[in-house]
C-alpha cells in the first residue's frame, strides 16, 4: 500500500518533473536564494574623504606611483663605449735571384705586418633609479594606476604628476649643472606640491593581483611624516553564488564565484587610500 502511494505521488508530479530532475544538461531545478548585498562603504568613505580635503586646503598631491622617494641627492650615470676597428695589412718582400749551371732560381722573403685603427665613441645618460619595475603586463599595470587615479580624481583630490613636474622644472633651469634628478625631482616638489604620497607594491599571494600596497603620505614644508598603511586592496564582492544543477545521478551543489578585475582591486586602493588619507592630511595653514 505504502509503496503504491508513493508511485501515485510521483507520477501525480508530473512527466516534466520527472525528466528535469534525472535527464542529463537540463537548467537548474532548484536555487538558493541570492546572498545579502555587501554593504557599499564608497559613499560614505568618498564624503568623509572629501570633508577632510576640503578642511585641510585641498592640499597639492603628488604621486609617485611605484617611485621610491630615496636619500640619494645626486644621480648616478650609467657608460657606454662603441669600439670600431679597422685592419690593415704591410707586407715586405725581399727578392734575390741567382744562375749557374744547374739553372736560375729566386729566393723570396716575406714579412707580414698587421696594424689596427680603433676608433672608441663613449656616452653616457643619468639614471633613475627611485623607479621601481611594473610587475604587471603594460595593459594590466595601465587599467590598475588609472581606476586609482580615476577614482581619487573624482573624489576631489589634485594630483600632481611626477614625470611632468619634473620636465617643467628642468626646463627653467639655465645651467645644465643644475639637471640632475635629484636636484630637479626636490625643486619640482617645494614648488609644485604640498604633500607627497608613495605608492609601491610588494608581493602577496593572499592578495587577488598577488601583490599588495604601502601607501606613505609626507608633508613637503616640513619634510614630516603624515603616516603610512598597508592594504591588499580586496574589492568587496558578494558570497559565491551556489546553484544545485540537475544531473543523471542527482543533484550537485555548484557554486559560481564572482571574478575579480584590475578594476576593481585600482577603485578599492583608491577608497583604502581616501579612507587613510582623511586622518593624515596636514592642517590647513
Amino acid at each position: 500500500m505504502k509503496a503504491g502511494l508513493a508511485v501515485a505521488l510521483f507520477l501525480a508530479a508530473g512527466p516534466a518533473a520527472a525528466q528535469s530532475q534525472f535527464r542529463e544538461s537540463q537548467p537548474p531545478v532548484l536555487e538558493q536564494a541570492a546572498p545579502a548585498p555587501v554593504p557599499d562603504r564608497s559613499k560614505e568613505i568618498l564624503g568623509a574623504f572629501q570633508s577632510a580635503y576640503r578642511a585641510a586646503g585641498a592640499p597639492r598631491i603628488a604621486l609617485f606611483w611605484n617611485v621610491v622617494l630615496t636619500d640619494q641627492v645626486t644621480e648616478g650615470t650609467v657608460s657606454s663605449s662603441r669600439i670600431r676597428g679597422d685592419k690593415t695589412a704591410t707586407v715586405s718582400r725581399l727578392e734575390q735571384s741567382t744562375s749557374g749551371e744547374a739553372g736560375s732560381s729566386r729566393l723570396v722573403d716575406g714579412d707580414d705586418r698587421r696594424t689596427m685603427d680603433v676608433t672608441v665613441n663613449r656616452t653616457s645618460r643619468t639614471t633613475d633609479s627611485s623607479k621601481r619595475g611594473m610587475p604587471f603586463a603594460e595593459r594590466d599595470g595601465w587599467l590598475l594606476e588609472t581606476a586609482f587615479t580615476k577614482s581619487l580624481i573624482e573624489g576631489g583630490a589634485e594630483l600632481i604628476d611626477r614625470n611632468l613636474m619634473l620636465r617643467i622644472t628642468a626646463a627653467a633651469l639655465a645651467s645644465d649643472k643644475d639637471r640632475d634628478v635629484r636636484t630637479i625631482e626636490s625643486k619640482a616638489l617645494v614648488g609644485k606640491a604640498d604633500v607627497l604620497l608613495e605608492v609601491l607594491m610588494t608581493r602577496d599571494t593572499d592578495s587577488p593581483l598577488g601583490w599588495g600596497f604601502r601607501c606613505t603620505l609626507r608633508e613637503i614644508s616640513s619634510g614630516r611624516l603624515r603616516g603610512s598603511f598597508y592594504t591588499k586592496a580586496i574589492p568587496e564582492l558578494p558570497k559565491p553564488a551556489v546553484q544545485f544543477q540537475a544531473t543523471s545521478t542527482g543533484f550537485q551543489r555548484v557554486e559560481t564565484r564572482p571574478v575579480v578585475t584590475v578594476d576593481a582591486v585600482g577603485h578599492k586602493l583608491a577608497l583604502d587610500a581616501m579612507d587613510q588619507l582623511k586622518g593624515m592630511l596636514p592642517p590647513k595653514r
